[in-house]
């Protein structure tokens, strides 16, 4: 399953750098990254040496050729981060579809409330949804102790929760609650079955959930493609000069 999400990631970043090089011109943007360069030199240089005239051909410059050029540039911009925005919320439409690991959760609603067998050793998150957003989550051991679980929770003044936060495997549990309930509530029984990447590295020693994964890959396939371009960029100039 993980690699569909890399398939994903990869069509992703093939298809916004696919996109950009046809609705967005860089020309505009790499003259103006030249023009700001030879500014900055020239005025540095201006600057030092105390040259008022070439200090008000600069700001003569910076009127007639960057203001204008500054326009295209944030239009560029603006469509760049368009584009991304439009791809990267399809991309994040499509996950859930390729992340498989939520397909084994227990779900019902709170109306059909029932005991549960824990036949999975690990952390269970005990999700309640409301309207089909999370409004508040429990956390429970089966078989051994797990970080900051927690056996209730509240939810519009209505306290949720369970008798313990540990449990034997193959044990029941049961969602109970204190007050009066308002709202039509789901139950989500979360196995704590999740994608991840081990890393083992010092300050990021595992990368868990299909977000993650897939911003990682989108990170790894981008540098990727930088590179692959820039070194394609560097074989132009070199067969331009020969």
């Amino acid at each position: 399953m993980i690699y569909y999400i890399a398939i994903l990631a990869l069509v992703y970043v093939i298809t916004s750098r696919l996109l950009m090089s046809k609705f967005v011109n860089r020309e505009h943007m790499k003259k103006y990254r030249e023009k700001m360069n030879e500014i900055n030199k020239r005025f540095a240089k201006a600057n030092k040496e105390n040259n008022t005239k070439e200090l008000e051909r600069i700001h003569e410059m910076q009127k007639k050729e960057i203001l204008p050029l500054t326009g295209k540039v944030m239009k560029e911009q603006f469509k760049m981060m368009a584009l991304v925005i439009v791809l990267f919320s399809i991309a994040l439409y499509l996950l859930p579809y390729v992340d498989t690991t939520n397909r084994d959760d227990i779900k019902f609603s709170l109306e059909e409330n029932k005991p549960i067998k824990l036949d999975n050793e690990g952390v269970w998150d005990i999700n309640i949804e409301k309207g089909g957003k999370p409004a508040g989550s429990l956390r429970i051991g089966v078989g051994k102790e797990g970080e900051e679980l927690k056996n209730e929770t509240e939810v519009d003044g209505v306290l949720f929760y369970v008798d313990k936060k540990v449990y034997l495997q193959g044990e029941e549990v049961e969602l109970k609650y204190k007050g009066e309930v308002k709202n039509n509530y789901t139950i989500d029984y979360d196995r704590g079955t999740r994608v991840s990447i081990y890393l083992g590295l010092p300050f990021l020693n595992i990368i868990e959930g299909s977000y993650g994964v897939f911003i990682f890959f989108v990170i790894i396939f981008g540098l990727i493609a930088s590179f692959i371009e820039n070194q394609i960029k560097k074989l132009r100039k070199k067969e331009e000069k020969e």
